[in-house]
């Protein structure tokens, strides 16, 4: 069996430029990887990290053979910001996490905070619907900046209820800045000791202080809704917002009750995957249908079959059209684009011994879009995912929400919001990309929009 330093990968100079262009042009640098060195590669420099492109290998990393991978040392960067949440921790702290938090993301909460996801998108259109009265000709706005503050807007309810208000925006405009920062960590694999007063440490300082502050203060607020409602028995005056119902839980839970610094870095870490993800979903399917009128006018009757503005939750198990669109637009442009773990015991990967504390990168923008395992990827083309489960086709290749115990909690509930929001835009608008704008796909912790996505809007007829 050959072993890890027998990988094709960059030799001397050219493990440089391999790193600046992960960094700089990171699909792009993904591409030219896979093309030149096949479904595994080995990067040596600062420490030797493998990235997998092969439907089989993922498989046996993300499901088949998981207990011997954890998240490991490519997600530290992470915790700067998101603490020990369920995205970067491990072992029974991730176990008791993922059990409690979990239960305020099945499919009945989910069927609850529909009705948020649904008001708040009723927002929209009406704000939408009162620019397009007052130009005659079509609106032009960044869509990719409309759905990332629609999408922080039901996160924000969803997690904090009426309590959040106006430092929102504190949060929002940081967001950008601490991702930015914690890739270029991922991507390099030099973490900067958090001690050191680096200019990014300190961004980064400055914005955790200021995410904690906010949340400790709802916290106390919630605190107090509660003592105020002890003795009441009607569910209605109950806050549905998931820290409200986290903190009520979690006093009955004894022992494996979350510590307060625990359910700060939950809440951080859905705010940030439940907010960024969505909205990066919505902005490049919105794309896609521009680009694919005939697609965006089957979409449109399928919804238009439905007579009301907004479809409610029961209404999507009636809209195969719809997941056909959203599952496609995953596959194409994933909004999450990369994922790693760390071996945890020797394995097999690719023909190779892979040693312990390895790093391995599995890339949902290359694995998705080879030709091997979808018949012309460069195509948008709905039809190929109407009813079927694309994750039982070719296992392995398909995982915009990662597969196995770690697959995304909040899945279910980003699907619902994107399904809610794509369908009630593209029943009462219609969109055209700006002339001669050309979007550029970034990769970051979701698939960035590197320049906005400026787009034209018309109220339909």
């Amino acid at each position: 069996m050959k072993k890890i330093d027998d990988i094709p990968g960059p030799q001397g100079l050219r493990i440089f430029s391999c790193i600046k262009g992960l960094i700089t042009d990171h699909w792009n640098e993904q591409i030219r990887m896979h093309d030149r060195y096949g479904d595994i590669v080995l990067v040596k420099y600062p420490q030797k990290r493998i990235f997998i492109y092969h439907p089989n290998d993922i498989y046996k990393i993300l499901k088949d053979n998981s207990k011997n991978y954890r998240k490991g040392v490519a997600f530290e960067p992470l915790k700067l910001l998101l603490g020990n949440g369920l995205v970067t921790s491990e072992g029974d702290t991730w176990k008791n996490s993922r059990r409690i938090v979990g239960n305020e993301f099945n499919s009945k909460a989910i069927e609850k905070f529909s009705k948020l996801m649904i008001n708040d998108t009723k927002k929209l259109i009406q704000s939408w619907e009162v620019l397009c009265k007052e130009k005659i000709n079509p609106v032009e706005l960044d869509i990719n900046k409309e759905m990332m503050s629609l999408t922080f807007n039901i996160i924000g309810d969803s997690l904090f209820g009426s309590l959040l208000g106006e430092k929102s925006h504190i949060i929002q405009d940081s967001l950008g800045t601490a991702t930015d920062i914690i890739i270029k960590r991922v991507m390099t694999g030099i973490n900067t000791p958090s001690i050191l007063p680096t200019p990014d440490n300190l961004k980064l300082s400055k914005i955790n202080n200021s995410f904690e502050k906010i949340v400790y203060e709802i916290m106390e607020k919630d605190n107090l809704i509660e003592e105020e409602l002890k003795g009441k028995e009607s569910e209605q005056e109950t806050p549905i917002n998931v820290l409200f119902k986290l903190l009520k839980a979690n006093k009955s839970e004894g022992k494996k009750a979350l510590s307060i610094q625990q359910i700060r870095d939950e809440i951080m870490t859905l705010m940030l995957a439940g907010h960024e993800t969505t909205s990066n979903l919505l902005t490049w399917t919105l794309y896609l249908l521009t680009k694919y009128p005939e697609k965006e006018k089957k979409l449109f009757e399928e919804i238009n079959s439905f007579q009301k503005p907004v479809l409610s939750y029961e209404d999507l198990n009636k809209t195969p059209y719809l997941d056909a669109v959203i599952m496609e637009s995953m596959r194409i442009l994933p909004p999450v684009p990369l994922t790693s773990r760390e071996t945890i015991e020797e394995d097999q990967l690719g023909g190779y011994l892979i040693p312990p504390k390895t790093t391995v990168f599995m890339s949902q923008m290359i694995t998705h879009n080879d030709p091997r395992f979808f018949k012309t990827p460069d195509l948008f083309l709905p039809e190929r995912f109407l009813n079927k489960d694309p994750y039982k086709e070719n296992p392995g290749s398909y995982f915009p929400f990662v597969l196995g115990p770690r697959r995304c909690i909040g899945e279910e509930f980003s699907l619902v919001e994107s399904k809610i929001i794509l369908s009630a835009l593209v029943k009462n608008f219609i969109f055209f990309l700006k002339e001669k704008f050309k979007p550029k796909p970034v990769p970051s912790i979701t698939l960035q929009a590197k320049n906005g996505m400026p787009m034209y809007i018309k109220r339909r007829d």
